[in-house]
């Protein structure tokens, strides 16, 4: 997963500049209090992509949908009525269902934790 790569080289580099600063004996304090006021500024701008990114991710572990099952996600007063298809990509920020031969509905994986699943 090449994001989770990126996110553990960026953490060693931030351990290694604090690391660094305290053996030049500089203040790492202003700097930690820079990074996690940043860092809240990200999640709070990237609320709906993180939620996305979180709800692709156990659905990915979890395993209970895979590519063969026929899944019918919906509810009765959700945005996307009741979809009925065979087969399920899940990516990263959504999820498609295949819904018949050409058609193809993609949903947000930040609105499944939140519609009942079945499988018919």
């Amino acid at each position: 997963m090449p994001i989770v790569q990126r996110f553990a080289a960026l953490t060693v580099g931030i351990v290694a500049v604090v690391y660094l600063l305290s053996v030049f004996r500089q203040p790492v304090t202003p700097l930690l209090a820079i990074v996690s006021i940043f860092g809240l500024g990200i999640a709070l701008a990237f609320r709906g992509t993180l939620a996305n990114f979180f709800a692709s991710t156990a659905l990915a572990t979890d395993g209970g949908i895979r590519m063969v099952d026929p899944v019918g996600i919906g509810s009765e007063h959700g945005q996307w009525g009741t979809i009925l298809g065979t087969g399920v990509s899940i990516g990263w920020r959504n999820t498609r269902i295949f819904v018949h031969a050409a058609n193809i509905v993609s949903v947000p994986n930040g609105e499944l934790p939140e519609s009942p699943v079945r499988m018919p």
